[in-house]
Formats: C-alpha cells, structure tokens, sequence
C-alpha cells in the first residue's frame, strides 16, 4: 500500500521548505539539517527498512537521530530499534470511493446524510482556492479564526504544498454569504473577512491532497463561532466528489484517536470523522534507531 509522504510530489514539497531528499531503492528519505546537532533523518510509510540504504545515508550525513514510521512492525533486523512518540498518525481511517456516489453516502451516519441531502445551502459558499493572493488571505483567516496556540502553516508552506501538488491540491471553503462574492468585482476575493466584514464570514476549511489515487484529508480548520458540524460534512463530502472526479478510488482521513498513544485533544475530530464510517487502519508507531 502506497502512503503520500513516499510520493514524489510531497518529496518535492519537504524540498521546497530546505529537507534534503534522498531516493534509494525505491524509497524517500528526508533530512533535516538542525544547527549545532546535525541531520535529524526519517524514513515513513515504507514496507520494510531497507538496511543498504540507511547504511549509506548515516555513512554520509552521519545523522544525529533517525527515526522509522513503516507500514508493518519491523523484525528480523539486524539493526537496533527502540519504540519512539510517533510523528504521524498510527490509526486511521480509509474509506472506498470507488464506488457509486449513491452507495459511499449510504456507508455515512445519518446526520452526515441529513446534511448532504440539503441540495441549496442558504447563505453558503464553497470556493476553491488557486492564487497566491488567496491564499495568502486564507492564512490570515485560519490565523484569526483558531487559538493561538493551534498550529497553523507559514505562507510559504501552504504556497510550496500548493506548488508541489499542483492540481492535486485543494484549498476548500465553506462561507455564509448574503451576496453572490463576483458583485465585489474583485478576481481574487475570497470570503475571509472572518469578524471584520459583516457581509461574508468563512467558517471551515479542508486541504486535500491527492497521490497514486488516493485522497487524503491532509489539513482542516473551523471557525468555532461561525461552523456548524453540517459545514464540515458539506466540505467532505465535496471534497470525496472531486478526488472522484480526479480518479480516486480511495479516502484517508490522515488520523483518527489511538488509545495506544493517546491525545485527548484527538477525541473530537475523531469522532467527527468516525460519523462518515470507513476501515480503520493501524500502523505500528515510530522506531528510533539506536547508534
């Protein structure tokens, strides 16, 4: 099974924010040079270690720390592992959009449906995202609309992302609007005005990404004033019917709670994502290699 981050498109983005990319036997390596300690090196979402491989890179970058995430346990190495706190999600959850679009609504809980059967959204927009400037201005919006203490992406990683991805990338919005935004006459308006402008106010977004056919639910943020849970429905589900349209046949929801390694602040959104059903997917963690 194929993961984004060994996909050449996200190798390219890691690239792009200063990671040195290797390739070898197939797989992607990232490194990242940190001043006074050296590379920090990692190796995800890969089948099995491949012990040549990490030979030649800890002979030429002499990394400081290397840090494993495959897709199966690791066993029968000869090299030394220790468990480590992840850096991605280990569980998650896939669901099969190969199918009809009639049948994947009828794997969703009932009030996913309710939502999706609403053909006319009075007061809403969904708009997609392609220029600098808009994207620029929807930085600005996620800023103001989470806690500080959220993570939100710098500029220019939501610019590389968008670069590296291409049309394989989606910015979503979702807006309540009392007014079709063209009357603003402005080509790169976007409804950002998140409590400034009394006549537009974005309330949710979702970035997709696309690799090897598979959609993945990568970032997502919510005005907590503004959403309704119905928005975030909404932006899924559109957001399934253009990986559809784009060849799709699969949708990770890019991490959902796991009790082996809890979070409590994952409880919400997992179970936000659990309302639109799928299989649930377990990796086995990270693994640190002992020098």
């Amino acid at each position: 099974m194929s993961d984004l981050r060994q996909s050449p498109q996200y190798a390219n983005y890691l690239s792009q924010l200063g990671w040195v990319v290797e390739k070898l036997n197939g797989h992607y390596i990232y490194l990242k040079k940190i001043p006074l300690l050296g590379y920090f090196a990692k190796i995800q979402r890969v089948e099995k270690v491949d012990g040549e491989a990490l030979k030649l890179i800890t002979q030429k970058y002499k990394p400081f720390r290397v840090v494993v995430e495959p897709l199966t346990p690791i066993i029968n190495t000869k090299a030394h592992y220790s468990l480590y706190h992840p850096y991605l999600p280990t569980k998650t959850l896939l669901i099969d959009i190969s199918k009809s679009e009639k049948e994947i609504v009828a794997g969703f809980k009932k009030d996913v449906r309710r939502a999706i059967a609403k053909s006319e959204v009075i007061n809403s927009k969904f708009e997609t995202l392609n220029t600098h400037n808009k994207i620029t201005v929807f930085r600005k919006t996620w800023r103001k609309a989470v806690p500080w203490t959220r993570y939100v992406p710098s500029l220019k990683n939501l610019l590389a992302l968008k670069k590296s991805f291409g049309d394989n990338c989606l910015f979503l919005c979702h807006s309540r609007l009392p007014c079709h935004p063209r009357e603003s006459g402005d080509p790169d308006w976007i409804p950002d005005q998140v409590g400034n402008d009394s006549k537009s106010s974005t309330t949710s977004s979702i970035i997709f990404l696309i690799a090897d056919k598979t959609l993945y639910y990568y970032l997502a943020w919510s005005n907590k004033k503004l959403s309704h849970t119905a928005d975030m429905y909404r932006l899924v589900w559109e957001g399934i019917r253009w990986g559809k349209k784009n060849g799709c046949t699969r949708f990770d929801f890019e991490g959902i709670f796991d009790d082996r390694f809890p979070n409590k602040s994952w409880l919400g959104f997992s179970h936000f994502k659990s309302r639109f059903g799928g299989k649930i997917i377990e990796y086995p963690g990270c693994y640190l290699l002992n020098s």
